[in-house]
């Protein structure tokens, strides 16, 4: 609530401003809080305003305040260069992603990927660990654990690598029997292990998944049992978490699908080309493998996803494969990946020739500059999710070894890379929010932080907006009682934020002098696609 206190100016005060300038640095690097100060001079009285829900009895602060004043939790979440440090409690669940806590008969279990969509399609969010620091095969975290199914082991330090999962917390009983569920259904010894925290624990987390995961394995090329034995080896359903009655022609910008993938295919058309760039700038994922690479960057269709003028070469591949950029989520897997060969066993795209505005990578490669793996984010995406191509040389990775496994992992983990889809769709756990920030528009004086204003003057407003949420608000609106109003209702997309379209006025009349005081506070209200309204209260 902005609560407005006029203080006489015989009254002793300390610049407030201070405190505000200091309190504001903190909550860009901690996050809101529920107390915000500042004095403004109005002629011969001051203007007080509070951010908060406190009564006009309440004593004002003077002087620098502390974060734990503020209201702030430091074990919270602070911010770091890639992902965000949380902090997780005791009995958090973990699904682990590495060879050895994940281990399966020497290898890696790939069930794992299974209960991680089961999960997503139970509108359980689950959240990504990856260290931003980690090398590759490094540790995302270390925590004192236990194996908690599918038995129960003891409590020790545990390493997790490869990018594990963690269950957000408060979904523990819901979780365990979707867990329990699916474990039943795979063979003795090729369960799910799960772990539970045994202390608080801080983790870096890359981003939360709240997409649930649907695959359209293309049919051009007539080799889709590529792909869908990978996901169905993975323990994915056909029907529900993935389809193949799809050409890369279907799709568009609101095909209800998370990721396309083509195993192989020699008969993509321009059209083909055209539908999955389409696809992709509009907040979809792709995954080519083998010939699908030079098919769709413009062999036989003179169209591209990433290069300005083809492959820079093919099958020139030699010495050792290494690896690059460990904490991307496509590359989060332990070990190496073999040399399979088939029509593109690798392929070169040369630094100078991908479209400008791309964002692509080198992940596995050889020596001599050939790919393995190749990809990230093309031009041109209009969303902010979404809109990644992952190329991956070699016709088909079967077989038991690690290396073979982690082949199939690329296109799993390509599977849960967050896509941006039509709410219509249906396939994103819904979480609407809103946020608003409300600010008066004045400027101090800088040799004593005050603001004059006489009986009669105004005081102008300005409002933020912002879709904190993973769905689009419509009919969004600001109301604030005591105050004249401007502005009418809009519509963000996710992530979305407006500070222009609201603004308000207050006129300071004589009884705002007398009483010493005025409190107003601003209401955003905005409507999902599907659910009750969302509301925010103004800071």
């Amino acid at each position: 609530m902005y609560k407005t206190t006029l203080l006489s100016v015989n009254k002793r005060f300390r610049n407030l401003f201070t405190a505000f300038l200091v309190f504001f640095l903190s909550a860009l690097v901690f996050g809101s809080s529920s107390t915000i100060e500042d004095t403004y001079n109005f002629g011969l009285f001051y203007l007080h305003t509070e951010a908060d829900s406190q009564s006009s009895d309440d004593a004002i602060v003077y002087g620098p305040i502390t974060a734990e004043e503020a209201g702030y939790v430091y074990e919270e979440e602070t911010i770091v260069s890639s992902g965000t440090i949380e902090t997780f409690p005791i009995g958090t669940l973990v699904v682990a992603m590495d060879n050895i806590l994940q281990e399966d008969e020497g290898d890696f279990n790939e069930y794992s990927y299974g209960l991680i969509v089961r999960l997503l399609y139970e509108d359980i969010p689950v959240k990504w660990a990856i260290s931003s620091n980690k090398l590759k095969d490094g540790i995302d975290f270390t925590a004192n654990s236990r194996r908690l199914k599918p038995t129960i082991g003891n409590g020790t330090n545990l390493d997790y690598k490869s990018g594990p999962f963690i269950i957000r917390p408060g979904h523990e009983t819901e979780a365990i029997q979707i867990i329990d569920t699916y474990n039943n259904t795979i063979a003795n010894g090729k369960e799910v292990k799960v772990y539970e925290l045994q202390s608080v624990t801080d983790i870096e987390i890359k981003t939360t998944l709240y997409h649930k995961p649907k695959v359209a394995v293309l049919k051009n090329g007539n080799k889709q049992d590529i792909h869908t034995d990978i996901l169905s080896g993975a323990g994915l359903d056909f029907g529900t978490h993935y389809v193949t009655n799809l050409e890369a022609s279907d799709l568009n910008a609101v095909s209800c699908v998370t990721l396309a993938t083509e195993p192989h295919a020699d008969g993509v058309q321009t059209d083909d080309v055209v539908g999955v760039r389409t696809f992709l700038q509009n907040g979809g994922n792709f995954f080519g493998q083998c010939a699908a690479i030079r098919r769709y960057e413009g062999v036989g269709t003179n169209t591209r996803l990433i290069t300005n003028s083809g492959l820079d070469g093919e099958d020139g591949g030699s010495g050792t494969i290494s690896f690059e950029n460990p904490s991307d989520f496509i590359i989060q897997i332990e070990g190496g990946v073999s040399d399979e060969g088939g029509s593109i066993q690798s392929f070169e795209i040369e630094n100078g020739n991908t479209q400008a505005g791309s964002d692509t990578k080198k992940y596995a490669h050889f020596s001599n500059n050939y790919n393995k793996l190749y990809g990230g984010k093309i031009a041109n995406v209009a969303t902010s999710q979404g809109g990644y191509v992952f190329y991956l040389g070699g016709h088909k990775y079967v077989g038991s070894s690690v290396e073979k496994t982690n082949g199939r992992r690329l296109l799993l983990n390509a599977m849960l890379i967050p896509p941006l889809r039509p709410a219509s769709c249906g396939l994103v756990i819904p979480e609407p929010e809103i946020a608003l920030i409300k600010v008066a528009d004045v400027t101090l004086d800088p040799s004593d932080g005050c603001y004059e204003v006489a009986l009669g003057g105004t005081i102008a407003y300005n409002f933020t907006v912002t879709n904190t949420g993973n769905v689009t608000l419509t009919d969004i609106d600001v109301t604030d009682s005591g105050v004249v109003m401007s502005g009418g209702t809009i519509s963000l997309a996710p992530g979305a934020s407006d500070s222009t379209n609201f603004t308000a006025t207050y006129t300071i009349t004589q009884a705002d002098l007398d009483a010493g005081t005025f409190s107003n506070q601003a209401l955003a209200t905005g409507t999902p696609p599907i659910g009750v309204d969302v509301t925010d209260l103004s800071d």
